[in-house]
């Protein structure tokens, strides 16, 4: 299905320049696919899209726990233990997914922010969007709420512990766990 600029223009009673500006910026982070003539449609990954996004974004988040751990202090885990805290209260409320996919996103967006490295923080921000996307596919299985999270709790173990093998090893099973689930509901 493919959508004008125009007529989404005339629905929100608005110019189309903010919205043809919007939608262009959708589709240079590959969120929308721009045909010209035709419009603008929300991508659909496919399987091989699916692998190579979390073949990227593993070695992107390996790559921050590698360097988060020697940085890491109290305050810094304070802050991903809260972050965890809220995911298990939204878990136990049975809170809708996009709410634990947006508490997903703020657990490793802040262990990228607290590695110090802006431009791996740009770079996580950008394959993020994506990944929220497909993320939200993965929590369509049976229990993935509950396994994310029991793969974020050894992570935070191995980040509080200092342990770079270990946290390397949990982050590329999570996201190796999260490409599957994401596959398997493609």
């Amino acid at each position: 299905h493919f959508y004008s600029d125009m007529a989404i223009a005339r629905t929100i009673g608005t110019s189309k320049t903010p919205v043809r500006e919007a939608l262009i910026d959708l589709a240079s982070r590959d969120l929308m696919v721009h045909e010209p003539r035709r419009g603008f449609k929300v991508r659909q990954l496919t399987e091989a899209d699916v692998r190579s996004l979390y073949d990227y974004r593993e070695i992107l988040e390996v790559g921050v726990v590698c360097r988060l751990i020697p940085k890491m202090d109290r305050a810094g885990l304070a802050q991903l233990e809260a972050i965890l805290a809220e995911r298990r209260t939204t878990i136990a409320e049975g809170g809708q997914q996009m709410h634990l996919v947006m508490a997903d996103r703020r657990f490793h967006m802040q262990m990228a922010e607290l590695c110090g490295n802006p431009f791996l923080l740009k770079a996580l921000h950008q394959v993020r969007d994506l990944c929220d996307l497909a993320g939200a596919w993965s929590l369509r299985s049976a229990g993935r709420k509950d396994e994310a999270q029991r793969e974020h709790e050894a992570l935070f173990e191995q980040i509080r512990k200092k342990s770079v093998a270990g946290a390397k090893k949990a982050m590329q099973d999570h996201m190796r766990s999260t490409c599957r689930r994401v596959l398997q509901n493609l």
